[in-house]
């Protein structure tokens, strides 16, 4: 297959959320997509094992560029300037316990709820063992059906308690609720977290239906992610441009 067939076929992959299977089932059955892919009529559609063997081949630098490129595209056609980023959360490892979008999730609700106990906000219902029970059913759970279901829930439980923390920094501003000077900074803070962790969930819906990336090594992660805003800002450049 032509570098330029790959890349499309990493662009409907991504636009369509396809898995592999999916991708070459509906590349054989459309002829839309296979006038998109810029293959002809009769044309030989390669195997699944070709197919993602040579998406994955193209190096992150390569998608690096062609987004670059894209962007250039809009800015000469008017569309956009590209001086703004949009810049999403992604999970990071440090020394501490390795992080995950659950386990994120599930130190927001427990570290919040903490500090709600301890300034004696009424208003709000304890859902830490709720989330909890979620974040360990996502961390053992087997099959991606399964894991979207409960990450449905937790996202569901950590916006409640994130509501809960900016009532109770309402009422600690109008002088209703009385608490010291350091929890409220310290609840304050915690609010910040939580508008990462609303990021986290923000991402986790947007991102190709909840799935993870399966592709391995960081290289290749660095592709996926190239290759996936690639796909966004096409579809996005398409739409401003008709």
């Amino acid at each position: 297959m032509t570098a330029e067939q790959l890349l499309r076929l990493t662009v409907l992959k991504h636009l369509e959320q396809f898995t592999y299977d999916d991708l070459l089932f509906h590349l054989n059955e459309t002829p839309l997509y296979q006038s998109f892919c810029r293959i002809g009529i009769g044309g030989r559609i390669s195997s699944r094992s070709a197919v993602a063997d040579g998406i994955k081949a193209i190096k992150p630098e390569t998608w690096e560029m062609v987004v670059k490129q894209l962007v250039q595209y809009a800015a000469d056609k008017g569309v956009e300037k590209g001086r703004e980023v949009r810049i999403d959360c992604t999970v990071t490892e440090s020394n501490i316990h390795k992080p995950t979008d659950s386990e994120l999730l599930y130190d927001c609700v427990r570290v919040i709820t903490r500090e709600l106990q301890r300034i004696e906000f009424r208003g709000y219902h304890d859902r830490t063992r709720s989330a909890k029970r979620r974040w360990n059913e996502i961390r053992n759970g087997r099959g991606r059906k399964k894991r979207r279901g409960r990450y449905e829930v937790l996202m569901r439980i950590t916006g409640e308690v994130i509501g809960y923390a900016r009532s109770a920094i309402e009422e600690i501003l109008a002088d209703t609720l009385e608490c010291s000077s350091d929890t409220a900074c310290r609840l304050s803070r915690y609010i910040g977290m939580a508008e990462g962790v609303e990021s986290i969930i923000s991402w986790l819906k947007r991102c190709f239906g909840l799935t993870r990336c399966m592709w391995k090594s960081h290289e290749s992660f660095k592709s996926y992610v190239h290759s996936s805003i690639f796909a966004a800002n096409l579809a996005t450049i398409a739409t401003l441009i008709t």
